[in-house]
Formats: structure tokens, C-alpha cells, sequence
């Protein structure tokens, strides 16, 4: 066990991601500046492993970083706060609708200050990352901020798609003890090279990557069929759970559903009223999209 910021857990869980992380960039800003402290930290261990660990000129540069990544099918996070998402929204919708293949996969942190203590604009990146249709988990404590990362990437292989991993202040500045795992680290690295040859890596990837008429809309009819994968995943994996499920005909007057750090404080309440497992609780850790059959299940 280990004590981190939110911003160093960020840095763990892609070092912890299962067959680890080739691409770690973005753009420093409140919430999430200290991601990039951390990186600057850990510089050698990135340069002895061959891990590309660098801050963009701006947030749409990070995820055009992102977006060519998946041409050699590596796994590439990228960090930024709520008004760098603006700024990325252009390459992100790109990126969303072309999605992944194989083992790659796009990773965004963003960072929001919904009560605009630390940035210009008060935010809830939720309605952009549904406008951009990426779906979005929200971690509610620390070990979850390590843990989703690998989760996220995970997420978004099953549904071949970027995942977004929505942070405020309270996670991402606070703190706390977590349970550790090794490192795992990229076999294609800086170190090792690999060299794209146009017919057997560019070519397959044209229908998909190369988005313009007729290329869109087909890409754009796939999505129901990626979130319906993705949806599958986070209840496999326990991102969306019901708790204290009540007993086959059970009747129950009250229920709650939460996701973030709605429901952490949602479940501390609870416990202070010695409710603790009294009351069923759905927790949505994937707000977006959000899947209506468990919601209709809950209810």
C-alpha cells in the first residue's frame, strides 16, 4: 500500500495497465496539472522503458497524438482540463467515431472544477463527452482513479472506441491509500521500434480512419452496436453495480442511484445514519452512455 494525490494515481494506473501504456501527453491546467509533475518525476523510468511521456503544444495536439497512436496500435492517455476539452473537441469527435483496433486504445482525463475555484468557466464535461459520444466513467475514490485506468482501457477495447475519465477537484487534488500492483510496461517501445508498411497496416485501417463520406455515416451506424459492448463490460467488471439488491419480492420504498463522488458521499451519509446496506443503491460508474436495461432492472 502506497499513498498518492489523485494526479500520481493517474500516472500509476497507466503504469499498472495490463500490457502498460506506450503514450502519456496532454496539457497541464487545475485540475490536473500535477499528472504532469509526476511524469517529470518518474522521467527516467519512462526513458528506461522506452514510454513516450510528453505535454503538447495545446490539448487538440495531445489528441492528435492520441488519434495517430492507434495506427500502431499502442495504448495513449491523454490528460487535460475542462476547458482543454474544448480545445480537443475537434480531433476527439474524430478519434471517437474512427475508435480503435487490436490492442490499441485512447484514454482522456479530464479534470473539472465544477465550483470554478481554480479555472475560468465552472464545468461538467459530461454534456460534452455525450456531444461527442464518448462514453465516460466517473471514479469515486482514489483506488478507483488508479484502478479505472486499466478499467477505461479495457472498457474501450470491448467497444473498439476512446474512453473518457471524468475527474473533479476533490479526486484529482486529494488523496489517499491505495492497494498497488506491478508495473507492466509496452513491448513496442522507443527502444523498439516498429516500422508501418502501407499495405499491411495503413491500407486495412482506410474504411475506418479515413472519415469522410461515404466512410462517416457507415462508421457513425456502428456506434449503438460499441456502446451496447461497452455497456456489457462495465457491468462485467463492476463499473455499473447495484448494491444491497433486495430479495426476489422484496419490496423496498426507497432506492438511490449515484455515480462519482455523488455516491462516496451518498454511501459515507448513509453509514452516518446506520442505513449502510440497508438501501439499495445502483452506482453508474459509466454515466455515459448509460444503460437503460439496468436501470429499468434497478427500478
Amino acid at each position: 500500500q502506497e499513498i498518492f494525490t489523485g494526479n500520481e494515481l493517474l500516472v500509476k494506473g497507466a503504469l499498472e495497465a495490463d500490457g502498460g501504456v506506450h503514450l502519456l501527453t496532454g496539457y497541464p491546467g487545475s485540475p490536473i496539472a500535477g499528472f504532469f509533475d509526476a511524469l517529470e518525476a518518474i522521467n527516467p523510468l519512462l526513458n528506461e522503458q522506452g514510454i513516450v511521456g510528453r505535454i503538447a503544444n495545446n490539448e487538440a495536439l495531445a489528441v492528435a497524438m492520441v488519434n495517430g497512436a492507434q495506427m500502431a496500435q499502442c495504448r495513449a492517455m491523454a490528460v487535460m482540463k475542462s476547458v482543454g476539452a474544448h480545445v480537443a473537441s475537434d480531433a476527439l469527435a474524430l478519434g471517437v467515431l474512427a475508435g480503435t483496433h487490436g490492442d490499441s486504445g485512447g484514454l482522456v482525463v479530464i479534470g473539472d472544477d465544477p465550483w470554478s475555484e481554480s479555472t475560468q468557466v465552472p464545468a461538467d464535461s459530461r454534456f460534452l463527452a455525450e456531444h461527442l459520444r464518448m462514453p465516460t466513467i466517473e471514479p469515486c475514490c482514489p483506488q478507483e482513479v488508479k484502478d479505472w485506468v486499466n478499467a477505461g482501457f479495457k472498457l474501450g477495447k470491448s467497444g473498439q472506441i476512446y474512453m473518457a475519465i471524468l475527474l473533479t477537484t476533490a479526486l484529482a487534488d486529494g488523496g489517499g491509500t491505495v492497494e498497488c500492483y506491478p508495473n507492466q510496461f509496452p513491448v513496442l517501445n522507443e527502444h523498439k521500434k516498429k516500422t508501418l508498411s502501407y499495405r499491411g497496416d495503413i491500407e486495412p485501417l482506410l474504411d475506418q480512419t479515413l472519415l469522410l463520406p461515404p466512410r462517416t455515416w457507415q462508421r457513425e451506424l456502428e456506434l449503438e452496436q460499441r456502446f451496447t459492448a461497452v455497456k456489457k463490460a462495465a457491468s462485467e467488471l463492476g463499473i455499473n453495480r447495484i448494491f444491497n439488491r433486495p430479495q426476489k419480492d422484496e419490496l423496498v420504498p426507497l432506492g438511490f442511484i449515484a455515480s462519482g463522488s455523488a455516491y462516496a458521499y451518498l454511501a459515507h451519509s448513509l453509514g452516518e445514519m446506520g442505513l449502510a446496506g440497508r438501501l439499495p443503491i445502483l452506482r453508474l460508474g459509466m454515466c455515459y452512455p448509460v444503460d437503460e436495461q439496468l436501470v429499468l432492472e434497478f427500478a
